[in-house]
């Protein structure tokens, strides 16, 4: 059963490294990242990889422009609200509610940091 959980936002990180999305999940005070090198919002069922790297400060969900350190910058390109299913180490339940990406997803641990990302049903 999915319970309504908080915000989630993802975000184009360009002018450090390869460019990225970066997707991220509220999580009490943090937020839970993944980084994946493919847009976010062409996702389909066919699974695709993202990179679980350190939880983000929340003061993400709103925030744009560059980032301190030289790491580049970040733009908003979704956000919305989440509600969480099933949520353990090995594989996470989302249904994502907004206007550019909605729908019931599956995050599932591949080995390591390694996570694939698939949508569920239509």
């Amino acid at each position: 059963m999915l319970r309504a959980t908080g915000r989630f936002v993802i975000l184009h990180h360009v002018g450090y490294g390869r460019p990225h999305w970066d997707f991220m999940l509220e999580q009490d005070a943090s937020l839970a990242t993944w980084k994946v090198y493919h847009d976010l919002l062409e996702v389909g069922q066919e699974e695709w990889e993202l990179l679980r790297i350190g939880d983000h400060r929340a003061a993400y969900l709103d925030y744009e422009g560059a980032l301190s350190g030289g790491r580049g910058e970040v733009r908003r390109v979704c956000s919305g609200s989440y509600a969480l299913g099933e949520k353990n180490s090995q594989a996470w339940t989302v249904r994502l509610s907004s206007a550019a990406l909605a729908g019931e997803f599956e995050l599932r641990l591949v080995e390591g940091q390694h996570w694939g990302m698939r949508k569920v049903g239509e």
